[in-house]
């Protein structure tokens, strides 16, 4: 595989498990906190969490080069 694909792959899965362990912590938190966690409300988080994943990733990105 070329570097760039590789590069690309690793970001994936930099974005994508960033925005699992944001998901899970706010879930947890929510349910800690007694909050209803209803599906409107996961689907915001999910959609927050995916868009601070990627500003992480494209942070560390930056950082990594």
């Amino acid at each position: 595989m070329k570097k760039k694909y590789k590069q690309r792959f690793a970001y994936g899965i930099m974005l994508v498990s960033t925005t699992i362990v944001i998901f899970n912590n706010v879930g947890q938190t929510m349910t800690l906190i007694e909050v209803p966690f209803t599906k409107t409300i996961q689907y915001w988080v999910a959609g927050i969490s995916f868009f601070v994943g990627a500003i992480w990733t494209l942070y560390l990105k930056g950082i990594l080069k």
